[in-house]
């Protein structure tokens, strides 16, 4: 018959299903109230090892360590909310059957605090979420494999718009790479046009990307500099967009041609050269594909 119990020292009360013994009963719970043990604890060996449950302020701990646990049972056909009664931002975990789903009544939906990491499997094998400002980091050799069956990428305004990708063209065992060049890129024209900023006189032009740049000549003799390509099959075009009184001189890093110029003169409005780049033993070199009027030297 269950007894209830009080003992000496720290004051104890235990609820036990046999007569209490020399030590406490395996099983045994006891609300503690003595100072540094307020809460609710259970006997897991019959003897002296009492584990916490619930610790003074309604704190509930599971010890993983005596393979405790909690199971939540939807009988009733009602979802467990976490949050203030009504708040916004309540969590509803609705564990009907067929049905389980956990919704974020919060303006912002799920978040993570700074520093933290939000993991799904293995750590360090599976799919890992790290925080990186706004965005979420997708890593690991798991779930981070997306079935093109699955992956589609949904327009903004008209999720009814979508697109997916096919990769059922690749060869077996191989690891086919999309790399979006510095351009704006339109699939059924292809690259777009790029304009290169003048840069004026005195400075380089840059050459992280492909493009035109236009030059704005006043009425003295003016300067630039250009380093070698960036990426085979990068072009340049250098034309002038206006001109006054004067010349703009443009000082290649390495030799344009197999006469070995390295300085651009444009002197007239109508002045263009178009470089390539291209691999000449094994270094990355400009060549002139097209000249109209630029002097080389």
């Amino acid at each position: 018959m269950p007894l209830l119990t009080a003992t000496t020292g720290p004051v104890e009360f235990r609820y036990e299903t046999v007569l209490p013994a020399s030590t406490a009963v395996r099983g045994s719970l006891a609300i503690r109230i003595d100072a540094g043990n307020e809460g609710l604890f259970q006997n897991t060996d019959g003897a002296v090892a009492w584990r916490q449950l619930m610790a003074a302020g309604g704190a509930v701990t599971f010890d993983t360590a005596t393979n405790a646990t909690w199971t939540l049972r939807n009988n009733q056909a009602a979802a467990l909310t976490i949050g203030a009664t009504g708040a916004a931002s309540m969590l509803v975990v609705d564990t009907t059957d067929d049905a389980e789903v956990v919704i974020v009544n919060a303006p912002l939906g799920l978040r993570l605090n700074d520093n933290s990491e939000l993991r799904f499997g293995t750590p360090g094998t599976d799919l890992v979420g790290n925080p990186d400002g706004t965005n979420v980091v997708w890593s690991g050799t798991g779930l981070a494999l997306w079935q093109d069956t699955v992956f589609t990428i949904a327009d903004q305004a008209d999720t009814t718009r979508r697109a997916s990708f096919q990769a059922s063209g690749v060869t077996a065992g191989q690891n086919r790479v999309m790399t979006i060049p510095d351009h704006n890129l339109n699939l059924g024209s292809g690259l777009q046009a790029n304009t290169i900023a003048d840069p004026g006189t005195g400075v380089a032009i840059p050459v992280t990307a492909s493009g035109e740049c236009a030059v704005a000549i006043g009425g003295g003799a003016e300067t630039n500099t250009l380093a070698i390509p960036t990426f085979a099959g990068q072009v340049i075009v250098l034309t002038v967009a206006s001109i006054g009184a004067g010349t703009r001189a443009i000082t290649v890093a390495a030799a344009i041609n197999q006469a070995g110029n390295t300085l651009i003169t444009l002197n007239t409005a109508a002045d263009t050269i178009e470089l390539h780049a291209v691999t000449v033993g094994g270094a990355l070199r400009w060549r002139v594909a097209f000249n109209d009027g630029a002097l080389l030297g």
